[in-house]
């Protein structure tokens, strides 16, 4: 179901400091979305999460906390 929504057009408008992560893991997302993305934000920040999947766990869950913080 989410992957029928489009944002495309609307990233270009936020205006807010964008932390995108991405586990390339991620099999439901393999097309380099994150990177898409954070190109339309301006002043995102993409981290790539190396085998980290959606749902992530451990020390991938660990790692995307750290960057949140």
């Amino acid at each position: 179901m989410n992957r029928e929504i489009d944002v495309r057009h609307v990233l270009p408008s936020i205006q807010v400091p964008t932390l995108i992560v991405h586990g390339t893991g991620d099999t439901g997302c393999t097309d380099r979305r994150g990177a898409l993305h954070a190109d339309r934000i301006g002043g995102a920040r993409l981290v790539e999460i190396s085998g980290g999947r959606q749902s992530m766990a451990g020390a991938e869950f660990d790692r995307g906390l750290d960057e949140v913080e």
